[in-house]
């Protein structure tokens, strides 16, 4: 994929980097919070190569990309200069739920990756202690359960910093504040019989290793009173008061007040997700099985993973996502499958069998996006299958004894007693056949496009570039653009010139500009997608505007007078896939309007 023609294509269709408040990503989506949803041009954005589909809600645009979207983010952060990824004063403007979910998915998705590892260590434990001879009370074991177990007993601190990044405050202040509420000393004292007090006010027992909520809450005072602490300190002491005002005040009001409410919060939750599993596990699961596809188009997930994570600090596994999520991936993976067999439609075809694989591995957005909702029929069969399978896990009490994205290649983290591990294969058996049958019964409307027959002749027909200046020849690798040197944005020339005006290299449109790093994008009528790209990082001027028609020769830009060297410009074939070359002019010396490239 290239990583820079797909972020500046995103940006010029989301109303550009100033259009944006805050951008992440997970697993396989875009999350962009923009400060004006009118600008996204959403049809331009699904057609992007690389993007697999596209969501706007009230409080999130979501664009899916696939395993690629970690590139991506960073590409479109160098980009656009994007420094800051949270904006906590934007969210006064959104809806409260979208602040709230909001609020979890920028505090739990970062440390997703770290909790996963830790899930997955627990399911390597699981194999060792039911494969294998290894003692396990010995000192092997006993080094993988630490590695599996700490990043659970200091979820504080990676919350904790994950927090104060979206409250927009010092992160190692709260790391500190974290580290108080896990010191070996506090807990000790906390445990004794005698009261513990502060000054004479009493401090509750509780623990907090592991523990969600009273850190969220800890951290959230922090960005307050770090703020006051700020105003209040003079300038000549702010580097010593500041930070000593902020922790002589969060620490105690935490460990006096918040953190035993959010320990007393955090019992409600281990109470109310007993009560769901006593009282009605079955129907839960049964929803989730069901209804996961829209939970997640939706972000509602997030809003499940304090009681996830409290499930795993409080009982040692969990019922809800990894349970409730495990059925509907099955069933979007069966029908890809479904659909991968029947279609006529080879394009389709290969979307679907990818998009297939990765479902049943636990990544369901490019399933969902690309095969089972644009297709809709299939949509229910998935719903159909999440439920049946959901239906059996709620009835059996499927567990997961960590967190990890629900796939086949997870089985370990179900290894458990009471047959967990063969409700596991039934549940998964259940969703995927279920799903597959009604996919092949109900069918989808097959889009198969006529074959476009074109002789040998017509498949050799040359497409040409012209030069947009008149300079010597100079070769990509010489170039101290590395992306442009390597070949990763696409096949082309350079050439160095004393020009003042840049004409245009083909007839076609400006489809994007970047006037801040020189660079414009024009797509030709014969589907020819050129990046030009002035390599001095100062000194173009655009003339052509976004969205213009132009014509071979037409003026696109032109340097500005500050130039005292030749400069150099870089002409690249974006789309240099698509064709079978692209073969740059042997000339040394080239004028305005002869043929640099020639494309096959």
């Amino acid at each position: 994929m290239d990583y820079t023609s797909v972020a500046k294509q995103i940006l010029t269709h989301i109303g550009g980097a100033e259009n944006i408040i805050n951008l992440g990503n997970c697993a396989t989506r875009l999350r962009i919070n923009l400060k004006d949803n009118g600008k996204v041009e959403m049809e331009a954005l699904k057609q992007i190569k690389g993007v697999v589909g596209a969501v706007l809600n009230p409080g999130q645009l979501q664009v899916i990309i696939g395993p690629d979207v970690g590139n991506v983010c960073k590409t479109m952060r160098q980009i656009g200069n994007l420094k800051n990824e949270n904006a906590a004063e934007e969210d006064g403007k959104k809806p409260i739920v979208s602040r709230i979910l909001d609020t979890i998915s920028g505090i739990f998705t970062p440390i997703l990756p770290a909790i996963v590892a830790a899930g997955m260590m627990q399911a390597v434990i699981a194999l060792l202690t039911n494969f294998t001879s290894i003692d396990a009370g010995g000192s092997t074991m006993v080094i993988f359960n630490v590695i599996a177990n700490a990043a659970f007993y200091f979820l504080p601190v990676m919350i904790a910093f994950s927090a104060a990044k979206k409250f927009n405050c010092n992160p190692f202040m709260a790391v500190f504040l974290a580290g108080i509420l896990l010191h070996p000393d506090l807990i000790n004292l906390l445990a004794q019989e005698t009261a513990a007090d502060f000054f004479g006010i009493p401090v509750i027992s509780a623990s907090y290793a592991s523990s969600v909520i009273p850190i969220i809450l800890g951290v959230w005072l922090m960005s307050y009173v770090e703020k006051l602490a700020d105003r209040v300190s003079p300038n000549c002491l702010k580097f010593l008061m500041k930070p000593l005002l902020t922790i002589i005040i969060t620490a105690p009001i935490t460990l006096i007040v918040l953190g035993p409410l959010g320990s007393i919060l955090g019992g409600y939750l281990a109470q109310f997700i007993q009560f769901l599993n006593g009282k009605a596990g079955w129907l839960v699961i049964t929803f989730m099985g069901c209804f996961t596809p829209f939970i997640v188009m939706t972000g509602m997930h997030y809003s499940l993973f304090p009681l996830v994570f409290q499930s795993l600090a409080t009982f040692g596994y969990e019922t809800i996502m990894s349970v409730g999520s495990l059925p509907s991936n099955m069933a979007q993976g069966a029908a890809c499958f479904a659909v991968a067999l029947k279609t006529k439609n080879s394009e389709m075809r290969q979307i679907a069998l990818s998009a297939g694989v990765t479902a049943v591995l636990g990544i369901t957005e490019p399933a969902l996006y690309g095969v089972t909702l644009k297709l809709k029929r299939p949509l229910a069969a998935v719903m159909a299958g999440g439920a049946a399978g959901g239906l059996y896990a709620g009835l059996v009490s499927l567990k997961a004894f960590g967190f990890v994205t629900p796939g086949l290649t997870a089985f370990p983290v179900y290894i458990g007693p009471n047959n967990n591990l063969l409700n596991f294969g039934i549940c998964c058996v259940i969703a995927f056949a279920v799903a597959f049958a009604l996919t092949w019964i109900l069918g989808f409307e097959d889009d198969v496009a006529a074959p476009i027959i074109q002789s040998n002749e017509n498949k050799l027909n040359k497409k040409a570039v012209y030069a947009p200046v008149s300079g010597q020849i100079i070769e990509l690798k010489a170039l101290d653009d590395k992306l442009a040197a390597k070949g990763l944005i696409g096949k082309g020339t350079a050439i160095q010139f004393e020009d003042k005006y840049i004409y245009a290299p083909i007839d076609g449109t400006v489809t994007a500009v970047f006037p801040e790093s020189n660079e414009l994008i024009m797509k030709g009528k014969e589907g020819i997608e050129l990046l030009i790209h002035l390599q001095q990082p100062q000194g173009m001027e655009m003339l052509a505007a976004l969205n213009q028609e132009v014509k071979k020769g037409d003026q696109l830009a032109q340097l500005a007078d500050s130039l005292s060297e030749p400069a150099i410009i870089s002409v690249l074939v974006s789309n240099s896939d698509a064709y079978l070359d692209v073969l740059a002019t042997a000339q040394d010396q080239v004028t305005m309007g002869d043929i640099i490239l020639n494309i096959v």
